[in-house]
């Protein structure tokens, strides 16, 4: 009798932790028989969190043929409740303007303004809520000045992304 009460009592505490609205994933399995063990591994974030990811970028030859530095990088894919925040950071040995064209799913979204070298500029743009990832992509566009006669050789930096989980 004391076993059967100590089951029950088992999978009645597995169905409250399957059952409450934690984040993460609830991951059950039976465990001699009728008696079930669950472990709870969280998720980096929880729902609602802002999440920031910082990208380093090497250094990316361009075709030398014009100020666009093609073709569109893919940088990362997430889900998120928001509009995303990007801002881009110019590497040092930057010696002339950069903009950075920003793309969701392939698609062209918006362009942020140009930064001076060691500079950062930042844009905000509409992401799809529908609780799918969505992938960002990105391409620079340079200006003439500085070391830039106008064709953007190469160029380098760090994206930081921000987001709603």
């Amino acid at each position: 009798m004391r076993g059967r009460r100590a089951a029950r009592q088992g999978r009645a505490s597995v169905r409250r932790v399957v059952t409450a609205k934690l984040v993460g994933v609830v991951a059950c399995a039976g465990l001699l028989g009728s008696v079930g063990a669950c472990v709870l591994a969280s998720s980096a974030a929880a729902e609602g969190a802002t999440v920031t990811r910082s990208f380093t970028l090497p250094v990316i030859s361009c075709p030398d043929t014009s100020q666009l530095c093609t073709p569109v990088h893919r940088l990362t894919s997430f889900v998120s409740r928001s509009s995303v925040r990007v801002a881009y950071s110019a590497g040092p040995a930057h010696c002339s303007n950069i903009a950075l064209l920003l793309f969701v799913d392939g698609k062209y979204v918006t362009r942020t303004a140009f930064t001076s070298p060691k500079g950062t500029t930042s844009k905000t743009l509409p992401w799809p809520s529908d609780g799918k990832k969505h992938r960002l992509g990105y391409e620079a566009e340079g200006e003439t000045g500085g070391c830039n006669p106008g064709v953007l050789n190469n160029w380098a930096g760090t994206i930081k992304v921000t987001y709603t989980r």
